[in-house]
């Protein structure tokens, strides 16, 4: 693969993975949230809640990105008016 595929291809693909996760990171992701949400459900009050991260079996966490700020009103008319 080393000999075929150049940094940009495969950075391309690291990218497209990154928006759309394979279908077996999918179900990863979904039976992680399940089990943790069953275990929350039938813990003790006095036992902390468990974050569902830490039933990834494949260990492969996308990365949340931080939203983009949202403009004011204000400032969407003054770019729709060109300023």
């Amino acid at each position: 693969m080393e000999s075929t595929l150049t940094a940009r291809e495969f950075a391309d693909w690291m990218t497209f993975i990154g928006e759309h996760p394979l279908p077996i990171d999918v179900i990863d992701h979904h039976m992680a949230i399940q089990t943790s949400t069953l275990i929350n459900v039938n813990r003790d009050n006095k036992t902390p809640a468990v974050e569902w991260q830490k039933f990834l079996l494949l260990g492969r966490q996308r990365p949340v990105e931080k939203p983009k700020p949202m403009l004011t009103i204000a400032q969407r008319m003054k770019r729709a008016a060109g300023q």
